[in-house]
Parts: structure tokens; sequence; C-alpha cells
């Protein structure tokens, strides 16, 4: 009887006078993580940072980034970086952020969207000819087939311009054949051979007889944000 007397005593002291570590425990509050970026982005280069409400004191935090489309180029481990967009047009782009160093039992990760539209792709001209025979029309089309094979991020684009002296619409005609043989005979995917008109790029002078530009450009992608 007298154990249980001081059993009673001593449950009575626990409850009325707590540990002094247990009164001095404090609630967790974590930090809020925000990344900042462009809203609608139309350079082929985007800059993004991470900023942290709060972290612990002497604390070194670790960034750890990922991106959806495109490529970091500088920053990564930090809390600023740049990402290369260069071919993505109109796309939705998702970087998320992993820090390294908050308190234990915080999340430490956030993601965000933005709509991006890698601007200024420039083509590079392969190849030029004018009205010569289909034979030597096909090796300079099995010229353009290899390089594509090399490049398989590329695409092509077969621009016809008619001349002052030939039927109107033969040099269409004449890529249409072209095209054809890239895809049927050399094996090129369809959606990398695209005949385009002269307007989409930079003007000049129609000239006396047909010509033909063959141009390589980055593959454009397009998922826009929902």
């Amino acid at each position: 009887m007298k154990n249980l007397v001081v059993l009673f005593y001593v449950c009575i002291a626990i409850i009325a006078f707590p540990s002094k570590s247990l009164a001095q425990q404090e609630p967790l509050v974590c930090p809020t993580i925000m990344i900042s970026g462009p809203e609608n982005a139309d350079l082929n280069i985007v800059k993004f940072s991470a900023s942290v409400s709060s972290k612990p004191s002497n604390s070194a935090l670790k960034h750890k980034w990922s991106v959806s489309i495109g490529n970091i180029i500088s920053g990564q481990g930090t809390p600023i970086i740049e990402v290369d967009i260069s071919g993505f047009i109109q796309n939705c782009l998702k970087v998320t952020v992993e820090i390294d160093g908050l308190q234990p039992g915080c999340s430490n990760n956030v993601s965000a969207m933005r709509e991006v539209s890698g601007c200024c792709i420039d083509p590079r001209l392969f190849d030029r000819y004018g009205s010569i025979s289909f034979r030597e029309e096909r090796m300079r089309l099995e010229n353009l087939a290899a390089q594509l094979e090399q490049e398989p991020s590329t695409e092509a684009r077969i621009i016809p311009t008619d001349g002052r002296r030939n039927r109107s619409g033969l040099a269409l005609r004449r890529a249409e054949r072209a095209r054809a043989y890239l895809i049927k005979k050399l094996k090129i995917d369809p959606a990398r051979v695209i005949i385009e008109t002269r307007r989409m790029f930079q003007p000049e002078p129609q000239p006396e007889r047909m010509v033909f530009d063959l141009y390589i450009m980055p593959i454009i992608h397009e998922t826009p944000c929902n």
C-alpha cells in the first residue's frame, strides 16, 4: 500500500511539473520555398532562382535542379540556374528544385510551370542548286540524308523558288519529288522533311531560273501548358 501511495505522488509530480526540455520544446516551423522566373519566356536562355523564407543557422543549402525540357547550362547546385530552351516553341516547362540542408521533417522541394517559347532558331543552309538532272539531285539529297542521320535532333526544310523563266508551280512539284525520294528511298522520317516557302526566310529577288535551298534546323517541339 505504501508503494502505491508513493507511485501516486510521483505521477502527480510528473503531470504538474513537466521536465524543462518538454516545456521549452518549440513547434516545427517549416520554411517556404519559392521559384522565381519569367512567366512567359521568348528567349533561348531563361533564368530561374530559388528562395527560402528561413533556414537553419550555419546551414549550407544545396540546390538540385531539374527541368522537363531544355538543358541546364549553368548554376546546378546553386540558387540560380540558366536553361537553354532553343528549339522548344510554345512549350510547357516544369522547373523543380530540391534543397538539402533544411530542418528535418520539412518538405524540401517545389515545382513551377512556365510557358516558354525558344526563339531565334537560325536555319543552316546546307545546299543550293538550280535546274539540274535528277541524277545529280539524288546525290545532293543523299548527302542531306547522311547529315540528318548524324544530327537526329534536326529536320530538313526544302525551299523551292520559281524562276521568272519557268512555269509557275514547277519548283514546288520538283520539291515534292525530292521530299518523296528522301522519305521513300532514303528512309528519312516524313516529319523531318518539310517543304517551306521562301517567305519564312530572308526574302530575295526572284531568280531567272528555279532554285532549291536545302536548310537544316533544330526540330521544333510544341506542347503548350494546359
